[in-house]
């Protein structure tokens, strides 16, 4: 996967000695910030939100933060929102699996509780590994 790539080199989970330089270098995300993006990934998955404007908060929230937690956000983002616009053989634009959306919906909604959580990045994992 390409973003698995991109998280490697963008992710990479280090910490500055400070908490003053780490918010500075966008390396930490604070309650304040976890709790926006989580109430975002809900409204994602209860579909209150337009996609145009997910993606317009959600980066708002997540260009300057360099946690793990906000690429997990990412990818499961895209998977969700892609189901959106799929296509046929044809290049005709088909309904949404609802088995993938669910998926989707599900996968947004265990990362917005990891958020509020404040889960340790091993734990969502697996969770997400072991779908649920």
């Amino acid at each position: 996967m390409v973003f698995r790539e991109y998280a490697k080199i963008t992710f990479t989970g280090k910490r500055a000695p400070c908490k003053a330089c780490a918010i500075a270098h966008g390396e930490v995300m604070d309650k304040n910030v976890r709790v926006k993006l989580a109430a975002l990934l809900r409204a994602a998955a209860t579909q209150t939100v337009q996609e145009k404007n997910f993606w317009k908060q959600f980066r708002s929230l997540v260009d300057p933060v360099r946690e793990p937690v906000a690429g997990l956000a990412f990818e499961s983002a895209t998977h969700y929102w892609g189901n959106f616009h799929a296509r046929n053989l044809f290049l005709i634009r088909v309904k949404p699996d609802r088995y993938q959306l669910q998926q989707g919906q599900n996968e947004l909604n265990l990362i917005a509780d990891a958020l509020d959580g404040d889960w340790p990045l091993s734990e969502l994992e697996l969770k997400l590994r072991d779908g649920g």
